[in-house]
């Protein structure tokens, strides 16, 4: 009887071995950014990235990533710093209305959760991006996003992707004393649409 049920076991051990697979691959493709809120226009970028693709069963895939992204925003109405010298002497700072580029780049972990039928997949699942530079008016060097997608397989190798990421984190502090927004708060928001390559 124990041997039985240590044979049992050992079978079922290696069963659920035999259906787990690994595979690592490369993604990239464009960014269309926005920062809502904000007066502007869209801004088009790039991203690329790494990921370990675990299969746990036929329908269900667990993939963690690491990626680089570039976003944020076009044409922002702002307030630009502009020197004023008086000729009575003295220096003051006046600001004018104009239009500036806000680019974010941010270094991201992302773990996703694909859900598989035939060759198509939705995928969904949280992220923490940490900023990379930091143009002015950012005080905050973390979002914390939530990530949504679908994907095709168009080989065993090779696929495209589109996805949604929002930013749930404010990247900037007071940005209303120089940007003309709408509301009070103001987060990332970016459509990306790529191609990935696994490694079989």
């Amino acid at each position: 009887m124990k041997k039985t049920l240590l044979l049992f076991c050992l079978f079922g051990a290696y069963q659920a071995q035999a259906q787990i697979g690994f595979n690592p691959g490369i993604r990239a493709g464009a960014n269309f950014s926005t920062l809502t809120s904000m007066e502007g226009s869209s801004k088009t970028d790039f991203y690329a990235g790494v990921f370990g693709a675990i299969k746990l069963a036929p329908f269900y895939t667990l993939q963690p990533e690491l990626n680089y992204s570039r976003q944020g925003m076009d044409d922002v109405v702002s307030d630009i710093p502009t020197p004023y010298l008086p000729e009575e002497g003295g220096h003051y700072v006046t600001y004018t209305p104009g239009k500036e580029g806000l680019s974010l780049q941010y270094l991201g972990i992302n773990v996703m959760n694909k859900f598989e039928y035939k060759k198509f997949g939705f995928m969904i699942g949280p992220g923490l991006d940490f900023i990379v530079n930091k143009p002015r008016y950012v005080s905050t060097e973390v979002d914390f996003t939530i990530n949504l997608g679908l994907n095709y397989d168009v080989t065993e190798s090779f696929g495209i992707e589109a996805r949604f990421k929002k930013g749930l984190i404010e990247p900037f502090a007071d940005y209303g004393d120089f940007f003309f927004s709408d509301e009070d708060r103001s987060t990332n928001s970016v459509f990306q649409v790529g191609l990935y390559y696994k490694i079989k």
